[in-house]
């Protein structure tokens, strides 16, 4: 059954709240719930605090459910908070709370799940808002943005950029260019939607750019690819010469016309269609890792 403003036990407890909170709005929706905002400093960034209700009980006690906490910081507007597009380990982090707190829905008060101590709603405001800003804190907030650091920057770009490493190894091999967007799954080449978790969003229909064709030993293939195919052995056979290194297998291989034969084609079936493909889950997977890290939860 849905719910309206008038039956949600929390409107209650948090209008007109004071403390520099401000814009409370009660949720219409099958679990009562509020959002609050607050500012830190006079930017135009605030932090929205959204506190739900859940279905989920409490000991096994149809009257104390499990409340749902959600903290975010952005930037302020009449819809909410906009997500930021930079992230930076001294703003405050966002925070989930998804079993530190019940209520009751007899005494219609809050409680702290670990001591089972009740806990008045501003305080519980400025619990979670507390935690939600410590990384603007000198020293209080050094250690947690020590580790925001690690896994949001530098364990996240250090997989964006292996990422993008790859795509660029891609680029050279087949002459277009490959992007995949973990959010929604979506996967680029030439800047057209090829593929995506949302079907919709697949550009359907749309004329591909035909590469100049050529024959080589009996393949049909395009032009750049046996290009960049020749250049690619050009150098390994400049770096063999250079460092006068000469591999047996290699020296074996290129006496023999046969053998010779046989390496081109099957090196070249490798570079054209199955190189790609193994290029491409490369690119997916570290840039899935470098996502998971942005939005990894650390324990506050």
């Amino acid at each position: 059954m849905e719910q309206n403003r008038n039956n949600n036990p929390l409107k209650e407890k948090f209008d007109n709240i004071g403390d520099s909170f401000y814009d409370m709005t009660p949720y219409i929706n099958n679990f009562p719930g509020i959002s609050i905002k607050k500012k830190i400093g006079d930017n135009e960034n605030a932090s929205m605090i959204s506190i739900r209700i859940t279905n989920k009980k409490y000991k096994d006690d149809d009257n104390k459910k499990i409340i749902d906490i959600r903290v975010t910081y952005g930037k302020d507007s009449e819809n909410g908070i906009t997500i930021r597009g930079k992230y930076k380990v001294t703003e405050p982090v966002d925070l989930e709370s998804t079993n530190d707190y019940y209520f009751d829905l007899i005494t219609e008060k809050f409680y702290l799940n670990r001591k089972d101590k009740e806990i008045k709603p501003l305080e519980l405001l400025n619990e979670i808002y507390n935690q939600h800003i410590k990384p603007t804190k000198s020293s209080k907030g050094l250690y947690l943005r020590l580790k925001l650091l690690f896994w949001k920057i530098i364990i996240k770009q250090s997989l964006y950029y292996i990422s993008k490493s790859f795509s660029f190894l891609y680029l050279i091999i087949t002459g277009d260019k490959y992007e995949y967007t973990p959010i929604f799954g979506i996967e680029k080449i030439n800047d057209r939607i090829v593929n995506s978790s949302m079907p919709d969003f697949i550009e359907k229909n749309i004329e591909t750019d035909e590469k100049t064709k050529v024959k080589f030993i009996g393949f049909t293939v395009s032009k750049y690819l046996i290009t960049s195919y020749s250049i690619i052995h050009l150098i390994i056979f400049f770096l063999l010469y250079i460092t006068n290194v000469k591999p047996l297998f290699i020296t074996t291989i290129f006496k023999n016309t046969f053998l010779m034969t046989i390496y081109i084609v099957f090196s070249l079936s490798v570079y054209e269609t199955i190189l790609p493909k193994l290029l491409r889950k490369i690119i997916i997977f570290f840039s899935k890792m470098s996502n998971n890290a942005l939005y990894k939860k650390i324990k506050i």
